[in-house]
């Protein structure tokens, strides 16, 4: 289901911490383990472009496709990095010590604080 623009607003709206997470969902059209596994060496400040890696093809091997960063991306992974707690994973778990493995409930939890339905 695609939201609509005004569910989009609202979503933003009630993502709280997670709305850099959401960000970079929209601006890449990543898969979210595709964006959860993303590494600080995988953005390329000066060429603008993100490295998504994929399972998701023929043969079922880790691929790469280097994707283009927009203004509104490019400023989302800034403000990671200047607040980033350790130089490896961008999206790091500090229950954990490592990146998020998962975000199951995430949508849920968000569409039910935003009033609007489920994604």
């Amino acid at each position: 289901m695609i939201p609509t623009p005004q569910e989009m607003s609202k979503i933003l709206l009630a993502a709280g911490k997670d709305r850099p997470l959401l960000l970079v969902l929209f601006h890449t059209l990543g898969r979210i383990d595709e964006v959860l596994r993303l590494k600080w060496e995988n953005v390329n400040w000066e060429r603008r472009e993100v490295r998504l890696w994929t399972r998701k093809r023929r043969g079922g091997n880790w691929q790469y496709d280097w994707l283009p960063m927009n203004a509104e991306l490019k400023k989302v992974l800034r403000d990671l990095w200047q607040k980033r707690p350790q130089n490896e994973w961008i999206f790091w778990n500090p229950k954990t010590g490592s990146r998020y493995a998962d975000r199951f409930d995430l949508m849920r939890r968000i569409c039910q604080g935003a009033g609007v339905r489920r994604l």
